[in-house]
């Protein structure tokens, strides 16, 4: 496929983080991606993904499905209206390399009309690889570690339990490092059968993904690191199209980071960017169901915001698997409200956001469907811009060294931020 291009190619996300890491991708295909948010209320019927022509511009197009915490039934019409919509050549499905969410929804809805599907949710750069079927962290078993703390049950033993009951025939590693990987694909997608591929490093991903693209309308699953070998393969020599939209410039701007997840690596840059002296302002999920609170939490992130670079946490950060949407839209709610108390004058304030369910919330909150895609500041932390010229950053919550966050916001602002332990922490808990 050297040369190739991504004419017909649809990539779609299970939620925005996961959207971003796929755009980031692509960049090596095109000069200008846009990266669409599902509608909430968008379903199969009627086949409408997208109610303007804006999709139409050049350059490639990711779809955040916004599908991770939904039923299997809202999964695959979200599926099916993406496809129908757009009618693809190809596409390129980002789900969860820790197998969370709906992945058996999604593969079974992208089959649904006896399309070719190739499965490898292998994330090597992550240390997530799958061998004879079992996705493994670090050398461990995934259903041996606490990587579901967070979910409502249980790992799957492997990637076939995970997409049963649909028929799945697996390709070892032997198999897919082997000079007839592309035949065994082609064999196994004609009898109606989904490929599911091990994997232990990128250039195995890069061997999946070149026989997977052999297969006329093939749809390919996989985490983020599928979708750069995807990439990869089809990135043509040289690059044509519009230019990608600049960062505006400017001086120092105001920057807020939204740590909506639990990862215990989440909590610990959190604590960095509070040691480097970011205002914290910590909200005790369990009251911000009350409007009042949320209003009084908003009024003091706004303060926060007027005082320089600040963080938004949630305390304590533990177990909130009863009802993580909800607390993700309250989260949102607070920090809509910030942004639209007193505005003020110079660059809109910068939002780094943590977790892919409280990024979407938030950017569902103060109206964004649209994002623009202009770069990565680190591996899984895409740099995007808003139709009104916001810069957005959004992350997986358990991505990043100690000092990701800080980065970040170093990245984002011109004046540097001191590293820890430089300046007295400011942290406010509120009720």
């Amino acid at each position: 496929m050297e040369g190739a291009d991504s004419d017909g190619l649809l990539a779609l996300a299970d939620d925005l983080t996961g959207a971003g890491e796929v755009a980031a991708a692509l960049m090596l295909l095109e000069t200008r991606i846009i990266l669409r948010l599902l509608p909430s209320t968008a379903t199969v019927t009627p086949p409408l993904l997208i109610d303007d022509d804006r999709d139409s511009s050049p350059g490639a197009l990711v779809v955040d499905l916004d599908c991770r915490h939904r039923a299997a039934e809202q999964v695959a019409d979200r599926v099916r209206s993406a496809i129908v919509r757009h009618r693809p050549s190809r596409v390129l499905a980002k789900i969860d390399s820790l197998l969370r969410g709906s992945p058996q929804a999604i593969v079974h809805a992208l089959r649904a009309d006896r399309a070719p599907v190739v499965v490898a949710t292998a994330l090597p750069g992550a240390a997530r690889v799958v061998v004879d079927g079992v996705v493994r962290l670090a050398g461990i078993p995934l259903s041996h570690t606490d990587a579901w703390r967070m979910e409502p049950g249980d790992p799957p033993e492997s990637l076939t339990a995970a997409l049963a009951p649909m028929p799945t025939q697996l390709v070892s590693l032997d198999t897919v490092r082997a000079p007839g990987l592309p035949a065994v694909l082609h064999s196994i997608v004609a009898a109606d059968v989904v490929a599911v591929c091990d994997a232990e490093t990128d250039s195995d991903l890069d061997l999946v993904a070149a026989a997977a693209l052999t297969l006329p309308s093939v749809r390919v699953v996989g985490s983020g690191g599928l979708a750069a070998a995807v990439a990869r393969s089809l990135a043509p020599v040289t690059r044509t199209g519009p230019p990608a939209r600049e960062a505006p410039k400017h001086g120092p701007r105001p920057v807020l980071v939204v740590v909506g997840t639990a990862e215990p690596v989440a909590v610990e840059q959190s604590r960095r960017l509070v040691a480097a002296g970011l205002h914290q302002v910590g909200l005790v999920a369990e009251t911000l169901q009350h409007r009042g609170h949320r209003s009084a939490a908003a009024d003091r992130v706004r303060t926060a915001i007027d005082n320089g670079p600040c963080v938004v946490t949630l305390d304590p950060p533990g177990d909130r698997r009863a009802a993580p949407d909800a607390v993700a839209r309250h989260l949102a709610d607070v920090v809509a409200e910030a942004l639209r108390i007193s505005p003020q004058t110079g660059p809109p304030v910068a939002l780094v956001l943590t977790g892919g369910e409280t990024a979407r919330r938030v950017l569902d909150a103060i109206g964004v469907d649209t994002l623009t895609p202009i770069g990565q500041i680190q591996p899984g932390a895409v740099h995007c811009l808003t139709p009104d010229g916001r810069a957005v950053v959004t992350r997986a919550g358990s991505f990043g060294n100690a000092d990701s966050l800080l980065d970040i916001v170093h990245a984002l602002n011109s004046t540097p931020c001191p590293k820890p332990d430089l300046m007295p922490a400011q942290r406010e808990v509120l009720p």
